[in-house]
């Protein structure tokens, strides 16, 4: 193989393994400490119901095929969804009761399973744009946001700031 074909392989090879993270903004403190101050509310939530929303953020219903196969993507016309959760526990934030999480249809969608436990760093828009708007409350992707099952390390963080 030519060197120049070997080198736009390798191009192409460094381009597809860059992690979707590569967006997230160098300047925030994305550690579990950093987020925590950050947000709003940090606590185990289970997932109870969700709902997609059509670009005037009505409940649409789900019809496919869709881009990404099982869930919204960019072309489909959803402007995201709106889970409905319950708070099992809280390290900040509110203690109990129901919390909506919005999720935007971009790049940077979270996006939840039915009936799934999940640790979760919540903060508030701050700003209406062609998604979110002000006040939704969402999960930052480059976050610490994860199954419940997979959060040892950040839940025994979260046990120590939340005595302070």
């Amino acid at each position: 193989m030519r060197r120049p074909a070997r080198t736009l392989l390798a191009l192409i090879a460094a381009a597809l393994a860059t992690p979707a993270r590569a967006n997230c903004d160098p300047s925030v403190d994305y550690s579990v400490k950093g987020e925590y101050r950050r947000s709003e509310f940090v606590g185990l939530i289970t997932v109870r119901s969700v709902t997609l929303l059509d670009e005037h953020r009505k409940p649409a219903p789900l019809r496919g095929p869709l881009m990404l196969g099982s869930i919204p993507g960019g072309f489909d016309p959803y402007s995201g969804a709106l889970y409905r959760v319950s708070v099992d526990r809280s390290f900040k934030g509110q203690s109990a009761g129901r919390i909506d999480i919005f999720s935007e249809n971009t790049e940077t969608r979270t996006p939840l399973t039915l009936g799934a436990r999940y640790l979760v760093f919540l903060y508030r828009q701050t700003r209406s744009d062609a998604w979110a708007r002000n006040g939704d409350r969402m999960i930052d992707y480059c976050g610490n946001s994860v199954f419940a099952t997979k959060a040892g390390r950040e839940l025994v963080e979260l046990e120590r700031l939340s005595r302070r």
